[in-house]
């Protein structure tokens, strides 16, 4: 069982209480419904966020992958909970820390661009920045915008009557042709951009590529990043506040934290493609200190695999095996290089290093499921063609103990 999670700092005893039990319901259901399908073999999340993990974070071990993935799939479903945070005034623990100069009267009217992660309580910078009075645009994919629209601006509606405010929210859709023109639309009619860089929509789609993409260092590996903040931060002549936020126990309970740093601004001489290749990679460098720290947290490890080049990962990949196992070998299946998984009634192994899939029968399904744990050689081959067990020790699917 993963800890139990709760909210502190709210001034109502009452929401505080009914937070804590509908969140536990929703834990307790999250989990059943997880380990149902892992029963069912029904996996494919579980092994995409396994498979990240493998590649981005490989010093992880592969024994705190689950619980990793179960938390993230717990915080993915409460992120509606954020959103109740403004009843009975309970918005009033959302706490900023760090560099709040952006909250000085003077600030509070002048348009900036809030840059933040799919981390910890990401949704609650909503919360933060309109119980301030501060105009917002938020820039997200077209099924956010589909999905989420309505509730987010009756959200800012209920903060304005909350705390007597006059916070304008406009929903901004990172998928439109011009969405360029539209976020310098936003600014220069007084609304601040809030956008989330790991999401990392834009023109085109996740899987667009192109000149406004930059291969962007990232832990142990390299993301295809759109660099549109960057951008118009320096055509505006508008800075970048980057914000992280994360949960931490105090107190034998869980808090959210809501850390805004230093502005990023172009200086004065600097050359646009300079500023934007470096604003891009600090923004993701400021990502993964935090990642490191609270790596349960991250909801992007649930699809962070759509930015990478695939065409990289493939070269190079075609590694040698030692064929040569005799019958009084134990081999194994190697889970650290595969992932199983099913989806409805069809089977599949997935390359984890180049991400590559392929459909497999389901008796070869079952022997790979069974041969996690070892076996002599001679008990593998009652159930596989000499072919076909020679494919898989030359391919590194089963190796020798």
């Amino acid at each position: 069982m993963i800890p139990l999670e709760t909210s502190v700092g709210l001034k109502s005893e009452t929401f505080a209480r009914r937070y804590l039990a509908d969140y536990t319901t929703l834990q307790e259901r999250i989990l059943a419904r997880e380990r149902q399908k892992m029963a069912l073999h029904q996996t494919k999340d579980w092994v995409f966020v396994s498979t990240n993990l493998t590649n981005f974070m490989p010093e992880l071990p592969m024994s705190d992958h689950e619980r990793i993935y179960l938390q993230v799939v717990v915080n993915h479903a409460a992120r509606a909970h954020d959103r109740q945070l403004v009843d009975d005034r309970a918005v009033d623990y959302l706490q900023p820390e760090g560099n709040l100069t952006f909250l000085e009267p003077a600030e509070k009217r002048k348009p900036k661009i809030f840059c933040t992660y799919h981390l910890g309580s990401y949704q609650s910078i909503v919360g933060i920045l309109a119980r301030e009075g501060i105009d917002m645009a938020m820039v997200v994919d077209t099924n956010t915008v589909q999905k989420q629209s309505e509730e987010t601006i009756k959200t800012v509606s209920r903060i304005n009557e909350l705390n007597n405010v006059s916070s304008r929210m406009r929903i901004l859709d990172a998928e439109r042709p011009d969405i360029g023109i539209c976020m310098a639309q936003a600014l220069r009619q007084g609304y601040s951009i809030v956008i989330y860089i790991d999401g990392n929509s834009g023109t085109g789609g996740i899987y667009k590529r192109g000149p406004k993409t930059l291969m962007v260092p990232f832990l142990n590996q390299e993301l295809c990043s759109r660099t549109g903040i960057a951008l118009t931060s320096f055509a505006l002549k508008v800075p970048i506040i980057p914000m992280v936020s994360y949960y931490e126990w105090i107190n034998g309970s869980r808090t959210p934290r809501f850390l805004f740093f230093d502005p990023i601004a172009p200086a004065s001489g600097v050359v646009q493609t300079d500023y934007v290749a470096d604003t891009t990679r600090s923004l993701y460098a400021l990502l993964e200190t935090y990642l490191r720290r609270y790596v349960d947290q991250w909801e992007s490890w649930l699809y962070v695999h759509k930015f990478l080049d695939f065409d990289s990962l493939s070269k190079g990949q075609q590694s040698a095996y030692a064929s040569d196992v005799a019958n009084d070998d134990r081999v194994y299946f190697q889970e650290n290089r595969y992932g199983l998984f099913k989806m409805d009634v069809t089977s599949y192994l997935m390359d984890k290093r180049t991400y590559r899939i392929v459909a497999i029968h389901a008796d070869l399904f079952s022997i790979l499921q069974d041969l996690r744990q070892p076996q002599l050689l001679s008990d593998v081959t009652n159930r596989l063609t000499s072919t076909t067990l020679a494919q898989l020790v030359e391919r590194g699917i089963l190796a020798k103990v």
